[in-house]
């Protein structure tokens, strides 16, 4: 990573923002048809009010009016037209830009901050797929990356809050259960698979609580982490005592808080050194087919058993991962520093090669992609964790970028030596990340609404920093095993999954999840974790029980609080 100085004067304290809740109304902007539409004054025909109508905050913020005549702008809309402030702020244009988007790119603080304070949407992405905070960290500026951090970690809370009462209600209406799931991580690059961990896990639920014990504390770009993990959801606490992680070998505990406002400023400076990247599954060309078994001229499809269960295997097709990448916000010192850092992870990569042993055994899978064949009653030892540091978080994602650039193509030596992770384990300790300093500001853009606006749908013209982007795709085999056999309905997992969505990759899993999938229970099923990464979910066994112990649910007495056992968490 480059050698950033610290900065002494961009990162004042963000409560001298001006609050929304305190604007004086000054201008007169009361013109509203007899609809309660709302137009300036100087709006005449049909078209141009329609327009107006719906994107009259994003024009707004884009001629950079005040924060007094945007309040009134809110303020009348909502009285006149029957709109809450949320809802206006969440409005998307033809770009699929939010306000928030808008003022972001713009630069506009103090609309930042009033726009925040009615929840506008920080994860909403436009059409090119990048959200608010992604055009925060293009512009460089630390006030407005922590603001929407901030806000960011808020409205999750907030989300999770108003969905409790409902997922408490619906978790009740579910029998008792047990059951267990087997996790398999593999890639297509040969010595990356060496180092993907494995893990079955058991999901316990009684009434509204939820119990998970797993040896996988999480799985992202920056680290996997082994130990002896339960999860914890009782619904009958209050919500900010309901969810808890333990360390069942260290005897802590750490409530699960949603990154608060823990590290905050590490956060800002890893993502302000970092690429932005955005990987999604393109689910436009997805269809499922059924397997087929057998001799060439005697094919069947495919069904067998799944643990417990009878099921009927299909392919997905069309399964493609797209990346998406930016990096106008690093310099070119940034660039050059993170490809020195690449060049030395190859080298190293070269000696763990040849150290490596060549008697590990492998299996092939249905997919053609090998996955380790480990025991899945293996347990970890003490301490055993693959951890990428997050100062080194964005190589790993350039490493694994460059893997997956290009659909279908065959592996070969520059993907093995981009794909291993064994020299970052080895090195990123090393490593330092330094504070970063807000950046100058883009220039300001000559670009006019009416441009913009009139622009091709989903290629808007830049409003601030100049792209540096790049894109990439790989299309590979994928299973998926449907059971009619499995008692649990695909909406009661949903629920059960949304419970245990701050672990990432089960996350991943209910996202999946909720796709068209063909009829059943998806018993087996192939889903993307991170590029060139992907994760084998299997649910073993499922067992209905009225006998389950209230004290699973407890945290045992003798365990202490650590509340930055988890920092990711």
């Amino acid at each position: 990573m480059p050698n950033i100085g610290t900065n002494t004067s961009d990162d004042d304290s963000i409560d001298d923002f001006v609050d929304a809740e305190d604007i004086e109304i000054n201008t007169d902007l009361n013109n509203c048809d007899q609809n309660g539409k709302f137009f300036p004054t100087e709006i005449d025909s049909e078209v141009e009010r329609e327009m107006f109508e719906e994107y009259r905050l994003h024009h707004a913020i884009f001629e950079k009016k005040s924060v007094d005549e945007i309040a009134q702008i809110l303020r009348t809309w909502k009285t006149k037209c029957s709109k809450s402030f949320t809802e206006m702020v969440s409005i998307k244009d033809l770009h699929g830009n939010t306000p928030l988007h808008l003022a972001v790119m713009l630069g506009q603080k103090d609309l930042i901050h009033l726009l925040l304070t009615h929840d506008a949407p920080v994860k909403s992405r436009n059409l090119q797929g990048w959200t608010p905070l992604d055009e925060a960290i293009s512009y460089g500026d630390r006030k407005i990356i922590k603001l929407i951090l901030k806000s960011g970690r808020k409205q999750a809370r907030k989300s999770m809050d108003t969905r409790r009462p409902k997922l408490i209600k619906a978790l009740s209406l579910i029998s008792d259960f047990q059951m267990e799931l087997k996790w398999e991580f593999y890639s297509w690059l040969p010595l990356l698979k060496r180092f993907l961990p494995s893990d079955t896990c058991r999901l316990t639920k009684k009434g509204s609580s939820i119990r998970l014990d797993t040896t996988l504390v999480d799985f992202s770009d920056r680290n996997w982490q082994r130990g002896n993990i339960t999860f914890l959801f009782v619904g009958s606490k209050k919500s900010s005592k309901a969810l808890s992680v333990l360390d069942n070998e260290m005897k802590v505990y750490q409530a699960v808080r949603y990154n608060d406002s823990t590290d905050i400023d590490e956060d800002i400076d890893i993502l302000m050194s970092s690429d932005i990247i955005h990987p999604q599954i393109s689910t436009k060309s997805i269809t499922f087919s059924r397997t087929q078994a057998g001799w060439f001229f005697a094919r069947y499809n495919k069904t067998e058993k799944v643990g417990q269960f009878e099921a009927d295997f299909y392919n997905i097709n069309g399964f493609q991962i797209e990346s998406k990448k930016r990096r106008e916000h690093l310099s070119e010192d940034d660039v050059q520093s993170n490809k020195a850092l690449i060049e030395s992870l190859k080298k190293s990569l070269e000696n763990s090669k040849n150290n490596e042993s060549n008697n590990d055994e492998y299996e092939t899978d249905d997919n053609g992609i090998d996955s380790p064949n480990m025991d899945k009653n293996e347990k970890p030892k003490r301490g055993q964790n693959t951890v990428i540091n997050s100062s080194s978080s964005s190589s790993m994602n350039e490493l694994l970028l460059e893997s997956t650039n290009g659909a279908n193509q065959e592996v070969d030596d520059e993907d093995e030596d981009d794909g291993t992770l064994a020299a970052l384990d080895k090195q990123t300790h090393l490593l330092q990340i330094k504070r970063r300093k807000s950046l100058p500001p883009p220039y300001n853009t000559t670009i006019t609404w009416v441009e913009y606006i009139n622009a091709p749908k989903g290629s808007p013209p830049t409003l601030a920093r100049p792209l540096k982007s790049k894109e990439s795709s790989r299309t590979f085999k994928a299973t998926l095993a449907m059971s009619k056999e499995f008692p649990l309905s695909i909406e009661s997992l949903l629920n059960v999954l949304e419970v245990v969505a701050p672990f990432k990759h089960f996350n991943k899993l209910r996202q999946f999840i909720q796709m068209n999938l063909p009829p059943g229970f998806p018993v087996k099923i192939d889903i993307p974790i991170i590029p060139a990464v992907l994760a084998r979910v299997t649910f073993l066994n499922f067992e209905f029980k009225d006998t389950i112990a209230d004290s699973l649910f407890d945290i045992p007495a003798d365990y202490t609080e650590d509340p930055n056992r988890f920092p990711d968490i």
